[in-house]
């Protein structure tokens, strides 16, 4: 029935004159692009087509979580898978238990957009606005396995507990690793399978995803790209430019060595995500993470020009407070 549904729908919506005029400006880069009527469901089938008619990636804005949620799952169930790049769920100023699932669900999404060809990525202004570490930062800590490869073993389970993955004997939980004999599994952060390699001495043999409940094989695949379980790691580099921002800073009264001490190199620590941007000389932005020639989508713009009001009311009331417990950045220090 929902098949029969689509493909009614597409032919009507593709024999509409706004919705070609649309699609002939989107394929010439005019911008901007006005949008009046399209709401709920019908937003989501218009994402739809567009994604089917161009060759570009997507980059939706809604005014909140929920929203965004909603409209993903709408998409799916139209047949058009989506990411969702979250918030980090909490009140600002909060610290975050530093084992949240949300730290790999969104180093998951930033890692996977840079070579997105085609697609969507929904996320909330929340989410939006919050700066990000700078794009290659994050580029060159992914590493690349692939059936045949030549690989130290040792040398990998080195690099994944730097990468603050947690070596067990069987992998449960995301974020977990085990190496036995010519055997190595992993959970990556954000994944819904873990991965099995299948080692031969010292190269790859097989890569296989694996269900961790039974540990069953599930599938084979061509590679698996190894990244950081979360979006910044406490190296001496990082630290010493995060010091150096934090030094500059009127509102850190002095306490950034303090700070930097307790993020040395490997340690998780409840709060730093607060710290991520400090942790560059130029953070990036969501938007920058997307392929080139994406187009980015404002839905409901007025809500987001009142919600990013609020937001920042928000987030100054709540600065204010909680500087009075202990040094923080200023809003506009993380926030685009």
């Amino acid at each position: 029935m929902i098949t029969l549904f689509l493909t009614a729908f597409s032919r009507k919506l593709n024999a509409f004159d706004p919705f070609r005029t649309l699609l002939k400006n989107l394929r010439t880069d005019t911008f901007p692009q006005v949008l009046y009527g399209p709401q709920g469901s019908f937003f989501s089938l218009l994402l739809r087509e567009t994604v089917q008619a161009l060759d570009r990636s997507h980059l939706v804005v809604l005014p909140t979580e929920q929203e965004a949620m909603t409209l993903v799952e709408d998409l799916e169930r139209f047949g058009t898978p989506a990411r969702f790049f979250p918030s980090w769920g909490t009140v600002p100023y909060k610290e975050l238990g530093s084992n949240a699932p949300v730290f790999g669900q969104r180093v998951k999404v930033l890692v996977d957009l840079p070579s997105m060809k085609k697609g969507i990525v929904v996320t909330s202004l929340r989410a939006f606005l919050h700066l990000l570490p700078e794009r290659p930062y994050l580029e060159k800590k992914l590493v690349v396995l692939r059936k045949g490869q030549r690989i130290d073993p040792q040398g990998l389970a080195a690099l994944l507990a730097s990468y603050g993955y947690l070596r067990v004997p069987k992998v449960s939980i995301h974020g977990e690793f085990a190496l036995r004999g010519e055997v190595l599994d992993v959970y990556l952060p954000g994944h819904e399978e873990a991965y099995r390699i299948l080692l031969e001495f010292d190269s790859i043999a097989e890569i296989r995803t694996f269900s961790p409940e039974t540990q069953a094989s599930l599938q084979s695949v061509g590679e698996v790209i190894l990244h950081p379980g979360r979006e910044v790691l406490w190296s001496p580099d990082r630290l010493e430019v995060l010091k150096e921002r934090l030094s500059q800073l009127p509102e850190m009264e002095g306490k950034g060595e303090s700070i930097g001490s307790s993020l040395r190199e490997g340690t998780a620590w409840e709060g730093e995500e607060l710290f991520y941007p400090l942790a560059f000389k130029t953070p990036s932005t969501l938007w920058d993470f997307m392929p080139q020639g994406s187009i980015l989508w404002l839905s409901e713009y007025e809500r987001l020009q009142n919600g990013w009001e609020t937001l920042k009311k928000e987030y100054d009331g709540l600065y204010r407070k909680a500087r009075m417990y202990r040094p923080v950045p200023r809003p506009d220090r993380v926030l685009q």
